[in-house]
C-alpha cells in the first residue's frame, strides 16, 4: 500500500511537471484502488472464528483508556465529538 502511495505521488509530480495534468495516471490510480479495496484477493469461503476464550477476555477488558497529551481533550456536551485544541508552539 505504501509503495502505491509513494508511486502515485512520484508519478503525479512527474506528469504535472511534464504535461500540466494527471490524466495519464488512470491505470495507476485504478491499480491503487484495486489494492486499496482488496478486489483481487482470495474470496473467504467460511467465516473467521477466533479463540472463544480470547474473545471473552478481550470483551471483559473493555476499551483501553487513552494516554498521552491529547487524551484529556475536552468534549462537547451535546455530542461525543472531541473539541479541537491548539497545541503549544515550540
Amino acid at each position: 500500500m505504501h509503495n502505491y502511495i509513494t508511486r502515485l505521488n512520484y508519478e503525479t509530480q512527474t506528469m504535472t511537471a511534464m504535461y500540466g495534468h494527471i490524466r495519464y495516471l488512470t491505470s495507476q490510480v485504478n491499480a491503487f484502488l484495486r489494492c486499496l479495496l482488496f478486489t483481487e484477493e482470495a474470496e473467504l469461503t467460511a467465516p473467521i472464528v477466533g479463540d472463544p476464550a480470547f474473545v471473552q477476555d478481550f470483551i471483559a477488558a473493555g476499551p483501553a483508556r487513552p494516554t498521552g497529551p491529547l487524551a484529556a481533550r475536552p468534549r462537547s456536551p451535546d455530542t461525543d465529538v472531541q473539541i479541537p485544541m491548539q497545541l503549544p508552539h515550540l
